[in-house]
């Protein structure tokens, strides 16, 4: 719910310290999220049915917007991106309507 993503320094043992703000995303709740082949993340946001591509900097560097609310994502070995998309979010919802897919992005 914090609309943002944070990043920590990790030391040796696991812990995190130093916690700060890499990328603020404004009305938008981010869910899922993965590394692309370039290093950059990618993330979907479930309030704002959108895929957004960050870089390690906290730059946002794309913006695709989704007809449906997407709730994750992967890349494929080939770099494909594939998202988990449903209108529902109540699993049971999901099971009924039968709406959930597993979608390839076509224009990353």
């Amino acid at each position: 719910m914090g609309q943002q993503l944070s990043v920590f320094d990790v030391d040796r043992g696991g812990g995190l310290s130093n916690r700060q703000v890499l990328v603020r995303l404004p009305g938008c709740q981010p869910d899922g999220i993965c590394v692309d082949h370039d290093g950059n993340l990618l993330v979907t946001t479930m309030t704002c049915n959108q895929l957004v591509k960050v870089s390690r900097t906290g730059k946002i560097l794309r913006t695709t917007p989704l007809p449906t609310p997407v709730w994750a994502c992967a890349v494929g070995d080939n770099g494909d991106i594939f998202l988990c998309t449903s209108s529902h979010a109540i699993p049971e919802d999901c099971v009924r309507h039968r709406s959930g897919k597993i979608q390839l992005l076509n224009d990353p």
